[in-house]
């Protein structure tokens, strides 16, 4: 497993916490906006056909493959952790108790 792989498919578990990744779309499509990046021009960098293969990529009908990262971090100008944390939610989960801790 590569190490943008393992970046994609996160899942942490710390002690009693269950730390999960999921990819911001939304974001994803800011950034590119924001530097006037077309479609095709990002279709291009990672190797699709067309626009419309990407653009389903922003609008998570289809997913982004973890060998991307790097190729589009650099497309937007910055480094392969800045990308990550711009487009990953964390959500943290707790893990829960079976005690039930109301009194009779």
């Amino acid at each position: 497993m590569s190490k943008n792989q393992i970046i994609l498919n996160q899942q942490v578990e710390q002690t009693s916490n269950k730390v999960v990744r999921k990819m911001n779309y939304d974001k994803l499509r800011e950034l590119r906006v924001s530097r006037k990046i077309p479609l095709q021009e990002m279709a291009d960098a990672i190797g699709l056909k067309t626009a419309g293969g990407y653009l389903r990529i922003e609008t998570g009908e289809n997913k982004l493959d973890a060998k991307h990262l790097p190729v589009i971090a650099k497309k937007f100008n910055m480094d392969l952790n800045e990308l990550t944390n711009e487009i990953f939610f964390e959500n943290k989960v707790e893990q829960t108790s079976n005690f039930d801790t109301r009194s009779a």
